[in-house]
């Protein structure tokens, strides 16, 4: 979650719907003719196992009220946050069955309006297509070929993997996406398969598919190396980028019965990617610069576990730990650097683009202790289910919470509300979140 300023605070959708229809079929085409071209390996997902072809196609939607506040990062809403969100999409999905295997995609095509009752606040209406996923994996053993656009889950926790390194999928904000947001990674994989154990060889580049820059940006190889070792399930990954900055960690699973399960995860990561207030300036001046950033290691731990009660609660507890995150002093004289340029800005206009700069580097998480927990009961009554959230920094006692029933007809739609609610004081992480509390109403149906 990152807070900035209008043209910059909201998931920002691309204006033109011909120019990305353009894009989306070139992408389609390139992927998908490079794809069919290779026939090597053995299936490592159930997606080989299908011999016939499939297509599905949803319809969703929601309407949003957000109830903005005052805080230290947006006083007298001057980051024009909205106050009412309209969205819709269509997700197709399809599998087929191809020379030598099968090709799996899934993609998006997305509209959003924004809009206030304020007259300060300009409506905003984008569209949004992209492709989450197209990828092709053959079906021969002992080998596993794939290459595409693919959704690379190698984290075990719910709420946030930290051994996800090449693609990213969950957040503790919204761990299962349910606006369908998160793309995969460009890549090409072989996989070695063999009894209780895998090895994956990823090629995973950063493309431009703007067809305007170069094609390839930065090089990234990844590995992972699987293993079952009774009862444990571990799992070794690795990430080395162009330019030498480079990740490895583990991550491991165990059962206990058919009710209770831990898992862990462990990160290093070469190189900070985050900017720091240097606790030797006086936040309250407009030095320049007061943001620097750091060199050396960072570590991510994630340590958690679920288990499901009789009558099928099922609890998930996850403690994050990031050593990336700012400390206490650093967020003390983050937030009193935000105090004293939001007393200035009236009476000194010269302090207008260094309060803009600092509300640049809020995000969430800031800082290096969490814990999420989730409750969730699938069967209320036959056809509604339901979840509690909640996400809350240790470190200052600010956090968030998330209640949202869901009904499935068990036909073709689905109805769901969620309610999130945020909490804090003034100069904690989620009591500057500008959004005190949001209610939304969200459907789903399934046209094919």
């Amino acid at each position: 979650m990152a807070l900035h300023t209008k043209s910059i605070t909201r998931p920002r959708f691309q204006k033109s719907l011909t120019h990305h229809a353009f894009r989306i079929i070139a992408t389609a085409c390139i992927l998908i003719t490079g794809g069919t071209a290779v026939s090597l390996g053995n299936e490592t997902t159930d997606d080989t196992k299908k011999e016939n072809s499939t297509l599905s196609l949803r319809i969703s939607g929601e309407y949003e009220y957000l109830d903005t506040r005052d805080t230290i990062i947006n006083p007298s809403n001057i980051l024009q946050r909205p106050e009412n969100r309209i969205e819709t999409f269509i997700l197709g999905e399809m599998q087929y069955k191809a020379p030598g295997g099968n090709v799996k995609g899934e993609f998006r095509f997305g509209y959003q309006n924004l809009f206030s009752s304020s007259d300060d606040f300009s409506d905003e209406n984008t569209y949004n297509s992209q492709i989450n996923q197209l990828y092709y994996q053959s079906s021969s053993s002992p080998l596993s070929f794939l290459i595409g656009r693919k959704k690379v889950r190698w984290g075990v926790s719910y709420a946030y993997s930290p051994t996800d390194l090449i693609s990213q999928t969950r957040t503790p904000e919204d761990p299962d996406d349910r606006l369908n947001l998160v793309k995969g990674a460009d890549l090409m994989q072989l996989s070695w398969i063999r009894d209780n154990g895998q090895f994956d060889l990823i090629y995973a580049p950063d493309i431009s598919w703007n067809f305007n820059d170069s094609f390839i940006r930065r090089n990234r190889i990844g590995m992972r190396i699987y293993q079952l070792v009774e009862p444990f399930d571990i799992s070794v990954v690795g990430r080395l980028e162009e330019g030498g900055n480079w990740a490895a960690g583990c991550n491991t699973t165990v059962t206990f019965g058919d009710a209770l399960e831990l898992h862990a995860e462990y990160v290093y990561n070469s190189a900070s990617r985050r900017s720091y207030p240097n606790l030797d300036s006086n936040p309250s001046s407009l030095v320049d610069p007061f943001f620097n950033d750091r060199n050396g290691g960072t570590h991510e731990i994630v340590l958690g576990g679920q288990y499901t009660f009789p009558g099928k609660w099922n609890l998930v507890m996850e403690y994050l730990f990031r050593s990336a995150g700012l400390s206490d002093n650093e967020f003390t004289a983050y937030s009193e650097r935000l105090d004293y340029l939001d007393n200035q800005m009236s009476s000194n206009p010269a302090a207008t683009p260094y309060f803009y700069e600092a509300v640049s580097y809020f995000s969430v998480p800031s800082n290096r202790n969490y814990l999420f927990t989730r409750l969730y009961q699938p069967e209320i009554t036959k056809h509604l289910s339901c979840e509690l959230f909640s996400y809350v920094n240790l470190d200052d006692g600010s956090g968030m919470c998330v209640f949202m029933p869901k009904y499935e007809s068990g036909n073709n739609y689905d109805i769901y509300l969620r309610v999130n609610k945020f909490w804090g004081g003034n100069n904690t992480e989620f009591g500057m979140v500008p959004d005190e509390l949001s209610g939304l109403i969200g459907f789903s149906y399934y046209l094919l």
